[in-house]
This record gives C-alpha cells, sequence and structure tokens, in this order.
C-alpha cells in the first residue's frame, strides 16, 4: 500500500456500483456454500435451516440476475458466458475444483480412519501432490502439447480407488505424483483459455467466473461426496452383513474363539460380536472410499469433452509461461 501512487477517490464510483449484485454475490454465494457444508449434517431439506439457506441462496441470485439487468457493470459479468470457449473452460475448472478439493480431503480422511495416521503423517502424503506441481509448472512450456491433463487426473483416482485394510500412505504416492501432474498441467492451459476467449477489457471479470467456479466445485464436490460416502457405506455394511450366514460353522467358530479370549459368558459373547462388526464396518468404509476415488475419475472423464470446446491459446503463449 506504501509502494502504490496516491489517487483521489471517486465518489461517483461508489454511487454506480452493482450494489445489487455486490449484495446478491454476498448473501447467494455465502448461503449456498454453507448450505453445501452443513447439508449433510442437517439432513439436507429435512432440517428447516437448510431451506432456510436455500431461500436466502436463491433470494442472493435473484439480485444478482438484477445488478446484470440495471448496472452498466455488473459485479459479475454473466453475459460473458455466451461465449463458448469461456463457458467450457468454467465448467472444465468446475470440475477440477471438484476433484482438487474433494482429493485433498479425501484422502487424509483414509489415512487417519484405517492406517491409523496422525494429521501430520496424512500432511506429508498429500503434500506430493502439491510438491510435484513446481517442476511440472517448469517444464509446461515442452510438455502441454505431449499429455492429456485430465486423462492424469483420472489415472491418479483409479491408481488410488485400489486400496485395501491393510493401505498405507505408500499406497498413494504414484497416485499423488499423476495427481498433482495432471491438476497443475490442467489448470495452466485452463487460465490461459480463459484469458484468450475473451477481450483484454473483460478479462478481469472472466478471471473472477473462474475463480468462482474452481470453488464452487469444491464446494459442490464436498458436500456431494459427503451424501455419497454415508449412501455407499451403508451399501457395503448392509452387503457385508448378507453375507454372514447365522448358521455358517465358520463364523460360529470364530465367534465362540473370540468370545472366549475376551472373557466367556454373554458378556464375552457381546464383545465377540462388536469385533465382528468392526471389521465388518472396517471393509465396508475401504470399499467405500475406493468407490469415492472411481467417481473423483469418472467426473474427470466426463467433463473432458468440454475441452474440444475451448479457444485453442495463442501462438507462443505456452512458451511464455517458462519467462
Amino acid at each position: 500500500m506504501v509502494a502504490l501512487p496516491k489517487s483521489q477517490g471517486d465518489m461517483a464510483e461508489l454511487r454506480e456500483a452493482d450494489w445489487f449484485g455486490i449484495s446478491g454475490m454476498a448473501i447467494g454465494l455465502g448461503a449456498l456454500t454453507l448450505l453445501l457444508e452443513e447439508g449433510h449434517r442437517e439432513q439436507w431439506f429435512e432440517s428447516r435451516f437448510i431451506w432456510q439457506l436455500a431461500i436466502a441462496s436463491a433470494c442472493g441470485f435473484v439480485l444478482v440476475g438484477i445488478g446484470q439487468l440495471r448496472s452498466g457493470r455488473p459485479v459479475i459479468r454473466l453475459s460473458l458466458l455466451r461465449n463458448r470457449s469461456l463457458a467450457a473452460s468454467i465448467v472444465l475448472l468446475a470440475g477440477m475444483g471438484a476433484t482438487l478439493f474433494t482429493g485433498i480431503f479425501v484422502i487424509p480422511q483414509f489415512l487417519s480412519a484405517v492406517a491409523g495416521y496422525n494429521a501430520f503423517q496424512s500432511g506429508q502424503i498429500a503434500f506430493i501432490g502439491a510438491i510435484i506441481s513446481i517442476p511440472v509448472a517448469m517444464i509446461y512450456p515442452v510438455t502441454f502439447a505431449k499429455v492429456d491433463a485430465l486423462m492424469s487426473v483420472a489415472t491418479a483416482n483409479m491408481l488410488a480407488s485400489a486400496l485395501t485394510a491393510q493401505s498405507t500412505g505408500n499406497h498413494f504416492i504414484l497416485s499423488q505424483l499423476f495427481f498433482g501432474f495432471g491438476t497443475t498441467m490442467t489448470a495452466i492451459p485452463l487460465m490461459q483459455s480463459v484469458i484468450a476467449s475473451v477481450a483484454t477489457e473483460d478479462a478481469a471479470e472472466a478471471n473472477s467466473l473462474s475463480s468462482v467456479a474452481r470453488n464452487l466445485g469444491g464446494s459442490i464436490g464436498l458436500a456431494g461426496i459427503a451424501s455419497f460416502q454415508q449412501q455407499r457405506f451403508d451399501l457395503h455394511h448392509g452387503q457385508i452383513h448378507a453375507t454372514l450366514g447365522a448358521n455358517d460353522p465358520e463364523l460360529q467358530s470364530q465367534l465362540g474363539h473370540s468370545a472366549a479370549i475376551l472373557g466367556g459368558g454373554p458378556e464375552g459373547m457381546e464383545a465377540a460380536y462388536r469385533m465382528i462388526d468392526g471389521q465388518v464396518m472396517l471393509q465396508a468404509s475401504v470399499m467405500t472410499f475406493g468407490d469415492i476415488f472411481l467417481a473423483l475419475a469418472l467426473i474427470s472423464l466426463l467433463v473432458s469433452p468440454f475441452v474440444f470446446l475451448l479457444k485453442p491459446p495463442p501462438r507462443g503463449a505456452a512458451m511464455s509461461m517458462g519467462h
């Protein structure tokens, strides 16, 4: 702030600001983000609080729409989305946000719940995907036309999905390398495409749209995965329990042996049942995390056709990234 040149404020700018849009963005995005974060915990629309957030979010977006019509310079120019290349970039950035933020959330969750890692150990594994992005950005100018970045992200999640109850952090090293490579190689050309899709004077507004899309995609991805995780866990838990026949001699033998070790009698048998259910829950959790990574791979594959709608960057743009 000290180094910036002094300039006089212009009250006319304040009066002409898009206050409908500013208020709408604050109310709409704020309420929508909170709705997505709390929806699963509040059982979605079974909760009055979630309904209130949904109404507030809708009202906020109505205000944004009014701002689009009334203001000569709306706070966010949604009319730019009529540009096919920019709209495709926004969809791809939303998909990237969903896979990026969800992947960062799910891996430490698995390592903590299944592998018994603490927060620091889980962070070390997640950091692999971040640290690889530095050298990848440096070699981007010579590799951007030779690799399929979205396929790298999908491959990373497919590799991560091959989980067992014995999987540890080492299982995610290769997938994190693919993930860091893929997200970096996706983000750079997408940002170039956003800027190249619009006129120079519209670049700031287009960049704002891309930031909103990425963050909103992450919020939607995290909210969707929370519900998906619970549904898949309940499904796998029920399916595994269904395979445990009450008259299975092997199961009865294991229960009897465990009950004897745990003190015998009704208390020992109850503890044995709890131990069996704990094993079932562990396997159901592992299968659920595998499903989540497969879902993230599917998201990458579903948004990949939008690449064909992107406007190619100007000749030499990729090489300029190396300077």
